[in-house]
């Protein structure tokens, strides 16, 4: 008996297993196709049995009606977006014009914010940046803004008669009528006013 070499046994192998996979292949094929026409046949009866009809009816339309409160919802909310964007460009052009009318150099608008939707505190901190710019020009008329600006002068003449080169005492006496006129308290050691000066 004449023994298999090993390159016909390498051969042989591998043609077993082609021939046997490709066969199991086709059958695969032929069987997935057979279990497909069954259950096209079998389908209807079979889902009946299971009695889920019903069920299955029920979660369809829960699903229906939240895919349409889902897309009414979504208009809605662009709807009362643009709304509100609407109304508060409405403000935004009326504080602007006052702005420009009355000289406040307000800065408002989304653009400052964020891009978020501007709500009433955020007007409310232009307005009251404008109420500021009115403020100080109805005081600088005022009383209390001339005494302000005043102050400035008497401080320059304070320090023209500290420099004048007049004795202490004659400095002395001028500083405490400007210290008086611009109601500042002022305490000269009597001491300071016993210095006499060196003579020459």
């Amino acid at each position: 008996m004449k023994p298999i070499r090993k390159n016909e046994l390498e051969y042989l192998e591998k043609l077993i297993d082609k021939k046997f996979s490709n066969q199991s292949d086709s059958l695969r094929r032929k069987f997935d196709t057979e279990v497909d026409k069954t259950v096209e046949k079998t389908f209807k009866s079979f889902k009946s049995k299971l009695k889920v009809d019903e069920m299955i009816k029920k979660s369809e339309k829960a699903r229906l009606d939240y895919e349409t409160f889902k897309r009414t919802k979504e208009i809605k909310e662009a709807e009362l977006k643009r709304n509100a964007e609407a109304m508060s460009n409405k403000v935004i052009e009326f504080l602007e014009n006052k702005s420009k009318i009355n000289d406040w150099d307000l800065r408002i608008g989304r653009s400052s914010y964020n891009d978020d939707l501007l709500d009433a505190s955020d007007f409310d901190k232009e307005i009251k940046a404008a109420c500021r710019t009115e403020a100080r020009r109805y005081l600088e008329k005022q009383e209390v803004a001339k005494e302000f600006h005043a102050l400035k002068d008497k401080k320059e003449l304070a320090q023209n008669i500290l420099y004048s080169g007049s004795s202490i005492n004659s400095v002395v006496a001028e500083l405490s009528k400007v210290f008086n006129g611009c109601k500042i308290n002022y305490q000269i050691p009597k001491s300071l006013l016993q210095i006499e000066a060196p003579k020459e």
